[in-house]
């Protein structure tokens, strides 16, 4: 009997497995596909773009804050920690450097800026 029992929760070990690894890999190719998505629309300077990307940013910054407060999670530095660091600070300087003027005149040559303002003209 405690060999059926052992087997069914070995079963179900590996499916939980399956499951945990899926729902971190998942996000994070969704994540990845957005960042490349707002990479391609800043280099054709859509400043809605340039935008969204901020507000990402801010919300990565929200939950890579509250996230582990919320979990109760001891503050120790390690691996995971570092590259989290790393990849908040390179977010950091990225959203620093749209928004400098030398970004903002991009945008601005771009056409793209106002474009909700046009009105379409009537001939």
């Amino acid at each position: 009997m405690s060999l059926i029992i052992s087997l069914v929760q070995a079963s179900q070990v590996v499916h939980l497995n399956t499951l945990a690894i899926t729902s971190l890999i998942a996000p994070g190719l969704v994540v990845i596909a957005l960042w490349l998505w707002m990479a391609w629309a800043n280099r054709r300077g859509r400043n809605w773009a340039r935008m969204l990307s901020t507000v990402l940013f801010g919300l990565a910054t929200v939950i890579s804050v509250l996230l582990p407060l919320a979990i109760h999670a001891r503050f120790r530095i390690n691996v995971d920690m570092l590259v989290s660091v790393l990849t908040w600070l390179v977010g950091l300087a990225a959203v620093w450097l749209r928004w400098r003027p030398a970004a903002s005149a991009f945008f601005k040559s771009q056409g793209f800026t106002q474009a909700w303002l046009a009105t379409p003209k009537l001939l």
